[in-house]
């Protein structure tokens, strides 16, 4: 029963992220090359896919899975936006 609240509240979680993500990537992106950004911001998402649980499982191994999580929360909460402008 746990496992099911925990996927519901990642799935939730998730969908806003993506959401998030792609209004700052259409924030930070000159309106004459939109169409540019967006296809590398799709790629990117692809391929953050692949390298984030690779990431995170090597850092799970490395330091416990408690630390690697506090870790990619940390790293997230890093981005300005105001310095992106």
């Amino acid at each position: 029963m746990a496992f099911l609240l925990v996927g519901c509240v990642a799935g939730l979680s998730l969908g806003s992220c993506q959401s998030s993500t792609r209004t700052l990537v259409g924030l930070f992106t000159p309106l004459s090359r939109s169409a540019e950004y967006f296809g590398f911001w799709g790629l990117s998402m692809k391929l953050a896919g692949m390298a984030g649980l690779l990431a995170i499982g090597l850092l799970q191994i490395l330091v416990g899975l408690k630390s690697a999580i506090l870790f990619c929360l940390i790293c997230c909460c890093a981005v300005f936006q105001s310095r992106g402008r």
